[in-house]
């Protein structure tokens, strides 16, 4: 089944779609903290205030069908949350989403793409796999996805850095 894609910077009035595609992919959306003091909105809200985060939306017949939320960061880009649609899945939308972040690796600035996936999303290991990213650690539970060129002194750093973001 061929899926037509529009994928295009998160507005705000995407918020709804993105946060029913959260609630349906996750049994716990993305927060800060727990409890509805700090619903996932706000995590969503308070990533997007600051000025190395973006998001990106998967769009087809004017719906949000899948969304990304990720960093730029001095050498590499971090995806920190990602989602489509169950309806949607199996469709090629997550592998438009990562081959999208790829299209933004230069050989000069960010050489290489990380994401953080819980060890029992087996889906999401197989997806990212399929999309030419390579499993290199487990942080706290979560397995470590790469794609691009690391060389050892790049590995520690990115080690160091995101350990403690985690």
């Amino acid at each position: 089944m061929n899926i037509k894609l529009l994928i295009r910077s998160m507005i705000r009035r995407d918020m709804a779609e993105v946060m029913e595609i959260e609630y349906a992919s996750f049994s716990e959306p993305w927060a800060s903290g727990s409890g509805m003091a700090n619903p996932p909105e706000n995590s969503f809200v308070r990533y997007l205030r600051k000025r190395n985060c973006l998001a990106l939306v998967a769009e087809h017949n004017n719906h949000v069908v899948g969304y990304m939320v990720f960093r730029l960061c001095s050498s590499r880009i971090e995806i920190l949350r990602f989602a489509v649609h169950p309806s949607f899945r199996r469709h090629k939308i997550g592998s438009c989403l990562i081959a999208n972040m790829q299209a933004k690796l230069s050989t000069r600035f960010r050489k290489w793409l990380v994401i953080y996936v819980d060890e029992t999303l087996l889906p999401m290991q197989l997806l990212l796999r399929s999309c030419g990213l390579r499993a290199t650690a487990v942080v706290n539970g979560a397995i470590r996805f790469v794609y691009g060129h690391i060389s050892e002194t790049a590995r520690t750093g990115i080690r160091k850095q995101t350990a403690s973001n985690l």
